[in-house]
């Protein structure tokens, strides 16, 4: 293959597992027996030994810069914990496909963080492209007779905003720690911070989990890989890129595929025509968004 074009194998990649990934969290909250924290702690400490196991690959473990920006970690390892927690409890009520749409809000998150800590500004057309992702939720979460927002809908919708103040603080982080040290602390500093604070709910669960290891490993494993998949072949797409912006707006593709996927594979065919429309709409959104 092209050198030039390895980029775009890994953007798609990347897309893939993100897609993936929603199926399969679904599939651990459907299976598994957990509350919504133990089941965040499970994910990230499985994935955390992926990190360390492919830190050759990026640039080893360090503890360089650690020091100078130990504030900025703690808020992105609670950010991508609580950020976790709030999802599996939103997935725990919602269809995969229509968890991935609403999710989608975390462009929307991301651009007014980007505004307030960045001093951004917005372009007109990425006016639109907001007002047009918030329709998508709106059409996706609307049933009729009901005046107000699904609960697994703001559940979502608040964990797309921890995920948008993850993005943020990594991308910071990301030119002081190598990504080897980012990825272990965004999973096992989550892990802990979690842990620390539903120790209780975890203790509980862990004894439920020691009555059924096989199926607990089997879909935590298939959860942990395409999350840690997602992040790895990103970083990749983004260093090898001409253009890092580009691989931000294709990766809003895997919007679309989620939604395809939960079709074929959970069998959420109920509205199919609404959820495709959502989908496209939140995809041409986030086009409009990261433009």
């Amino acid at each position: 293959m092209n050198k030039d074009m390895a980029w775009l194998l890994l953007t798609i990649i990347a897309l893939t597992s993100r897609a993936i990934y929603s199926i399969a969290v679904k599939l651990m909250s459907n299976s598994l027996p957990l509350s919504a924290p133990s089941q965040a702690v499970f994910l990230a400490s499985v994935a955390s030994v992926f990190a360390v196991i492919f830190s050759p690959l990026l640039g080893n473990l360090s503890i360089s810069g650690v020091s100078d920006n130990w504030m900025t970690i703690a808020v992105m390892a609670a950010s991508q914990g609580f950020g976790n927690v709030l999802f599996f409890k939103g997935l725990a009520t919602l269809e995969a496909s229509i968890t991935q749409i609403v999710y989608s809000s975390v462009l929307i998150w991301g651009a007014i963080l980007s505004v307030i800590f960045l001093n951004s500004t917005f372009a007109v057309i990425q006016l639109v492209g907001i007002v047009l992702l918030f329709a998508a939720i709106v059409l996706v979460q609307h049933k009729k007779g009901v005046g107000r927002i699904n609960r697994g809908v703001a559940l979502i919708l608040a964990s797309a905003l921890m995920f948008a103040i993850f993005q943020v603080t990594s991308a910071k982080l990301a030119t002081s720690l190598t990504a080897a040290s980012y990825l272990l602390f965004a999973y096992a500093g989550s892990a802990i911070v979690v842990a620390t604070v539903y120790y209780p709910n975890l203790k509980k669960d862990v004894q439920k989990v020691s009555g059924n290891v096989l199926s607990f490993t089997r879909i935590t494993l298939l959860s942990a890989i395409t999350s840690f998949m997602y992040f790895l072949f990103s970083y990749f797409a983004y260093k090898e890129a001409p253009d890092p912006g580009v691989v931000v707006v294709l990766l809003t593709a895997q919007v679309v595929l989620s939604v395809v996927l939960g079709i074929i594979f959970l069998k959420e065919r109920q509205q199919i025509p609404k959820k495709l429309a959502a989908a496209v709409m939140a995809l041409i959104a986030g086009l409009l968004i990261k433009s």
